[in-house]
């Protein structure tokens, strides 16, 4: 039960902030001053970016939508070696859709797409899609959809 009572918290707090930015009309991007952004990245505006390291590759890009929340120290990276053989590498899309939040410490592996609306708890790596209105948490990551009760 306390596990219901912190997401309920951290979902609420989302929301606040997204309703926030809309009505102060944001519609630019910030992006924090020690960001690495590298390769074929689209942003959408009103996203804030604090501390990121956002990696696309030679043949992948990464394409974020409007008004997402990304926190410190998250990796979204569509470039990265294989496991399997790691003298090569990977590279798949990634796709954030529109007011996603995304904690600190996030993973995010090649070819995930994660919805709109969707929400990633702290230290969580993202292994596969997340569909929209899900929050994402835990180091083995569990889906919990997000409803409005």
């Amino acid at each position: 039960m306390v596990l219901g009572k912190i997401c309920a918290f951290i979902v609420t707090k989302a929301e606040n902030y997204r309703k926030m930015k809309k009505e102060d009309g944001f519609s630019s991007v910030s992006i924090g001053k020690d960001c690495v952004i590298r390769g074929n990245v689209e942003i959408g505006a009103g996203t804030n970016i604090n501390f990121a390291y956002i990696i696309a590759g030679p043949n992948s890009k990464v394409k974020i939508g409007q008004n997402c929340q990304i926190s410190y120290n998250v990796h979204i990276r569509a470039h990265s070696k294989k496991v399997n053989d790691l003298h090569s590498y990977t590279d798949e899309d990634i796709v954030i859709g529109d007011n996603v939040w995304i904690g600190v410490n996030v993973f995010i592996k090649p070819g995930i797409t994660i919805g709109d609306n969707a929400v990633i708890g702290a230290n969580t790596v993202v292994t596969k899609d997340i569909p929209e209105r899900t929050l994402a948490i835990g180091g083995e990551m569990r889906l919990i959809p997000i409803t409005n009760e």
